[in-house]
């Protein structure tokens, strides 16, 4: 057999004579020829998903809200962060460096370089106003225990900065080792070596610690939508966005709002207007950057002081739109979020628009699981359903465009993967487990019904070969999700399988499921009183998505 990588070859041999990779494996075409056993080997060209470098997530919560309150000494308040893995870290050691940083002031901190499993750690952070604070010269605390859980200690709010209220957080995660492979290729920690992501910290100084508005955003298109997706003809975005009072703030809502509107790479902001409450006006003034700050904010937002003629306790509505200057740049599958702040705290967080590409299919929506406040299990373990409550995010939403369009329609497999369950001083747990339950037209059910007669259609001694399992037996079988553990582990959720169901409309296919559950089981152990969060990142393929 040979196998050829059209770009050539990605190892180099170095000035000692040892072979270095100079760039990741991940997404290579790779050319097969020749003959396996003795047999012709079909010409094919295969891209290779082979994901070497570190991964890090700090979008669940990428905002988080403190109160003055609760980081003014004696008191101090920690908070789940993220989470991050690196798939060789059983071969190498890591380092992680953490940033926080407003216009005013940053603070560093850095951790020592050690070992983890490459399996998926947590990061947290410890806020608090006589915590040391950090700089590049001394950096602060940025501690890893045993189990490999990380923690960030950070002045706030920082003695330099004392009336901020917006922070921007990176972490970075670096290989620190290079990698000897068995093959004898060195992977160096130059290559797919580090990942990075940011989050953002809002400090509060009233009360109630809550949004005091709703604020709603989408896309000017047929439907209000808040995914679109690229046909590589654009050349502008329009984005329409309400506010509405929740009632939260009664008797202090202000008169003075500070809107911040994400920058998207790729596009340029425009047109921003702001429509006034009935009987009221607003002034939009873009909001300049004064000498010697720092550009944390800047850097990821542009700012409009709206200054009403009095306090904002009605609905009011703004506009803006995103020039397109290089639509290659535009970030895929990204929410950008709103916000908006008053002089003392935030008031209100949109939802998030998301830029994709089109596809043969895509993926619209997701299920959010949320189970709410239950109570602890005991040793017998515990099973939670999801509250009615969640229902309403509790579906997927796959869209097959070529069958929108008379093409002929695809075959596809939707997937998820649930990380660890982490909560702030418990033990990460990797054994609950999420049950599907069947997949539901609607929010509230029923399910979907098992044939008459029904059979495991991959049961050989029942149906051999030449015999095959009617389709109805194989589209139930391919429509029942296999259960997820918190472990990293992919598992199929749903197949949509052209051959058994060739006249199904998935044009816009939409699948709840309202019998999911939540398990914990026997004998784990001690569960805290605490919020535990994980995070199930769903895939969706089709057969002409890996084999060119």
């Amino acid at each position: 057999m040979k196998v050829t990588n059209p770009k050539g070859v990605n190892v180099q041999t170095n000035s000692q004579g040892k072979d270095v990779m100079t760039r990741p494996l991940d997404g290579e075409v790779w050319h097969y020829e020749g003959t396996l056993n003795g047999l012709p080997l079909a010409d094919a060209t295969v891209q290779l998903r082979q994901p070497l470098t570190p991964t890090i997530d700090l979008s669940t919560p990428r905002y988080i809200w403190l109160n003055r309150s609760e980081v003014k000494a004696p008191r101090k308040r920690d908070t789940n962060v993220g989470t991050w893995r690196d798939p060789l870290g059983d071969y190498t050691e890591n380092q992680l460096t953490g940033q926080i940083s407003s216009t005013l002031a940053k603070q560093d901190v850095v951790s020592s370089s050690f070992n983890a499993p490459g399996t998926t750690h947590s990061i947290a952070a410890n806020w608090a106003d006589d915590n040391p604070q950090g700089d590049p010269n001394k950096p602060g605390q940025f501690s890893v225990d045993k189990d490999k859980k990380a923690k960030m200690y950070y002045q706030m709010p920082p003695q330099k900065a004392p009336k901020s209220t917006f922070f921007r957080g990176k972490v970075k995660v670096q290989r620190t080792q290079a990698i000897e492979t068995s093959a004898d290729i060195t992977i160096p920690t130059t290559v797919a070596g580090t990942a990075e992501d940011y989050y953002f910290v809002l400090l509060n100084n009233d009360t109630p610690d809550e949004m005091w508005y709703t604020m709603k955003k989408s896309f000017v298109e047929t439907g209000d939508p808040t995914i679109h997706f690229m046909d590589g003809k654009e050349t502008k975005f329009s984005i329409a966005a309400t506010v509405d009072p929740n009632g939260k703030g009664v008797g202090k809502y202000p008169q003075n709002l500070m809107l911040y509107i994400p920058k998207v790479k790729g596009t340029k902001l425009t047109n921003v207007r702001v429509a006034a409450p009935t009987g009221m006006t607003v002034k939009a003034v873009p909001a300049t950057m004064q000498p010697n700050q720092l550009s944390a904010i800047t850097d990821y937002f542009d700012t409009y002081q709206l200054t009403f003629n009095r306090a904002v306790d009605k609905p009011f509505s703004y506009t803006y739109e995103y020039e397109v200057t290089k639509a290659a740049d535009i970030p895929r599958d990204e929410p950008f979020q709103d916000m908006l702040m008053s002089d003392t705290q935030a008031l209100a967080i949109s939802n998030g628009l998301t830029f994709d590409d089109l596809k043969a299919v895509n993926l619209h929506h997701v299920p959010s699981l949320d189970f709410k406040k239950q109570p602890a299990p005991g040793s017998n373990g515990a099973i939670y359903a999801l509250p009615a409550e969640s229902l309403e995010e509790s579906y997927f939403q796959v869209r097959d465009n070529d069958q929108s369009i008379g093409k002929t329609p695809h075959s596809w497999t939707l997937t998820a993967a649930m990380s660890p369950f982490v909560a702030i001083g418990a033990q990460d747990r990797d054994d609950f487990r999420i049950h599907w339950g069947g997949p539901s037209v609607t929010k509230t059910g029923p399910v979907e019904g098992k044939p008459d007669g029904y059979h495991n259609p991959t049961d050989r001694t029942v149906f051999p070969a030449g015999n095959p399992a009617p389709n109805d037996f194989w589209n139930y079988y391919n429509h029942q999700a296999a259960y997820v553990t918190a472990n990293d582990t992919p598992t199929v959720c749903y197949t949509l399988d052209r051959l058994t169901e060739p006249d199904a409309q998935a044009a816009d296919l939409i699948r709840y499921y309202p019998e999911a559950k939540l398990q914990v089981p026997t004998g784990t152990g001690v569960v805290q009183d605490t919020q535990y969060k994980a995070t199930i990142t769903y895939t969706l393929t089709t057969p002409d998505s890996t084999l060119n």
